[in-house]
């Protein structure tokens, strides 16, 4: 196992450039502001929440026509293994329209990459999150491509809904995703399709979509951005054969969260929708930069600098205590390669591209990720998954370097327990990688992971909280690097 190490560090206020004190010191203010009125609201107790990040190695708006270039599927598995280290247990693919429609050049290449990709998310124990709406060919959102723009060009709204409703059944049949958002951002659909997307607009798509759609056992959504107007909201919950809403988050600023956000949250509650956090993204933007409305691509490229990390981090907490008080199925971060490597900035970065920047920030980050090496916001994403478990390990005591500890996992006291017991366990002197401890019922099938994190050598214990378990055998085994052991216990009613 690849050890995990944080190569991203916190950096003070005194470090943040001139150029974006006022962004930062704006969005510190208002954080603040979110963290307590979250806090206020929020009762304390954890909905089973599913942390996610966006596959973005494989996302048909970011690579496009690319994904076929040899390479592509094993960093995707590199990748899913990253985050599967991390103790994430949901991932997003963008399977974008129209690269699935039958006359799309390639269509089957890309379904069987597309298929081999989810199996292996699958095996991973991934949820299978999917999101389907029309790849943008505006350049301020990622490279054009001319496959993309010939095939699109001309687009009717007759065509569109013809053919994304057989890309949308093929995905359900061949692909069996477990959440599946159908259209999202309307607005940036307009722009990416050319066609009208107001809310009847949107409604009418959707409700052409799901008429005799067999979903399968797949939970379908659609959503919108909390920038966008609340009509779309409003339409939406009024669709039945929509399962769940899907909610892109961003900005913070003005009342895009703590108005817009607990609005739709709220009307999803109501009208029996389930919540999915699609998209968390903290802009980072001051109130001005809104207003003057900053180019996309300003906004991107701004997020690869590490002095951004305190903030990034209290944005990680909030939307994670936003996420049990609204009981979201689902929250995704977002830019996933930013888990493993942040740009330490240097005078004249502001004037570069998003491209050139992620340019100089992907090779490390690859790098890194191969090599299970997190940024200091990928190490605080996996800590705050960790702590959803409910099952935080707490250090008993570290070994200094005279000391030659085993790997050992000790009974766990009291066994027969009803309903919590504590289990212990050693993590060897010389060892730093990740640390999986995890239960099974009596015939060996999996049940949840316990702890999934990276480890420094030392004694620990964690306390399994079983309310929800029948009483019955049960092992936990305890696996880190090529070492693993299992042992039993009883839970008696």
């Amino acid at each position: 196992m690849l050890a995990v190490v944080v190569v991203c560090a916190a950096v003070s206020w005194a470090q943040v450039p001139t150029v974006y004190e006022d962004a930062y010191s704006q969005l510190e203010t208002k954080l603040e502001q979110l963290k307590a009125t979250v806090h206020r609201l929020w009762d304390g107790e954890k909905y089973p929440t599913r942390f996610c990040s966006d596959l973005s190695i494989c996302n048909t708006q970011i690579q496009k026509t690319k994904l076929l270039s040899p390479g592509y599927y094993a960093l995707t598995v590199q990748m899913l293994d990253a985050l599967a280290d991390m103790g994430m247990s949901a991932v997003r693919f963008n399977f974008s329209y129209p690269f699935l429609v039958g006359t799309f050049p390639d269509s089957d290449a890309y379904l069987d990459l597309f298929r081999r990709i989810v199996q292996a998310a699958r095996d991973r124990q991934f949820t299978v999150f999917i999101k389907c709406t029309s790849t943008n060919t505006n350049p301020e959102y990622g490279s054009v491509d001319s496959t993309v723009i010939a095939f699109m060009n001309g687009l009717t709204v007759s065509r569109y809904r013809t053919e994304k409703k057989q890309m949308i059944q093929t995905i359900i049949e061949i692909l069996e995703p477990d959440f599946f958002t159908i259209e999202d951002e309307p607005e940036t659909m307009e722009d990416a399709t050319g066609l009208d997307y107001s809310p009847d607009s949107l409604a009418s798509f959707i409700q052409h979509f799901l008429d005799g759609l067999d979903k399968g056992g797949c939970l379908i959504g659609a959503g919108v951005g909390t920038w966008e107007p609340l009509d779309y909201v409003d339409r939406l919950v009024a669709i039945p054969g929509l399962d769940y809403l899907d909610i892109h988050v961003y900005p913070v600023n003005f009342d895009f969260f703590d108005d817009r956000l607990f609005y739709i949250s709220d009307r999803a509650m109501t009208a029996g929708k389930k919540l999915v956090l699609g998209e968390c993204w903290l802009f980072k933007t001051s109130d001005q930069d809104i207003l003057a409305q900053l180019p996309v691509s300003e906004k991107f490229k701004r997020d690869v600098f590490s002095f951004w990390f305190p903030l990034d981090s209290v944005y990680t907490r909030l939307l994670a205590d936003f996420a049990y008080y609204a009981k979201a199925e689902i929250v995704t971060l977002y830019w996933s390669p930013l888990f493993f490597h942040c740009l330490e900035y240097q005078p004249g970065y502001e004037d570069l591209s998003s491209d050139s920047l992620f340019s100089l920030t992907m090779p490390q980050a690859l790098q890194n990720m191969s090599e299970g090496r997190l940024s200091a916001i990928g190490q605080y994403y996996s800590e705050i998954i960790s702590e959803a478990n409910d099952a935080t390990p707490v250090p008993e005591d570290r070994c200094s370097l005279s000391e030659s500890w085993d790997f050992e996992l000790t009974e766990a006291f009291p066994n027969p327990f009803n309903p919590e017991t504590t289990i212990g366990y050693t993590v060897s002197c010389g060892f730093e990688g990740i640390v999986d401890l995890s239960l099974y019922d009596s015939r060996g099938r999996y049940i949840r992971t316990l702890v999934k994190r990276h480890h420094p050598p030392g004694r620990y214990r964690v306390v399994l909280h079983a309310d929800d378990l029948p009483s019955g055998l049960y092992y936990y085994r305890l696996k880190v690097g090529d070492w693993q052991k299992a042992k039993k216990m009883i839970l008696l009613r």
